[in-house]
């Protein structure tokens, strides 16, 4: 079963050493249930033209170019697979 769902929140960046250590906060909506408090954390560090995202415990999450405004990546967790498209076009606002 295919589920989709809405975050809107905050993320926070904040340096550790040369990497970026990313805190996101908000509501997560599922179709017809109310909303959840969410939050995460992931760390962002720089890979040649791109990025790796790792979860807070440094496991690998997924990679993204920075080659334009706009990335996409994906990470299967089975059995979920779970796609990202980044828009950096209208920076310091983005969407993921």
């Amino acid at each position: 079963m295919r589920q989709q769902g809405n975050f809107a929140g905050e993320a926070l960046f904040t340096w550790s050493g040369a990497d970026l250590l990313y805190s996101e906060s908000g509501k997560l909506r599922l179709h017809d249930h109310p909303p959840l408090p969410a939050q995460r954390d992931y760390l962002w560090r720089a890979d040649g033209s791109a990025v790796l995202v790792l979860f807070a415990d440094g496991r690998r999450f997924h990679r993204f170019s920075l080659a334009g405004p706009t990335a996409e990546a994906a990470h299967w967790c089975d059995p979920d697979q779970y796609d990202v498209r980044y828009d950096f076009s209208k920076w310091p606002e983005w969407t993921a």
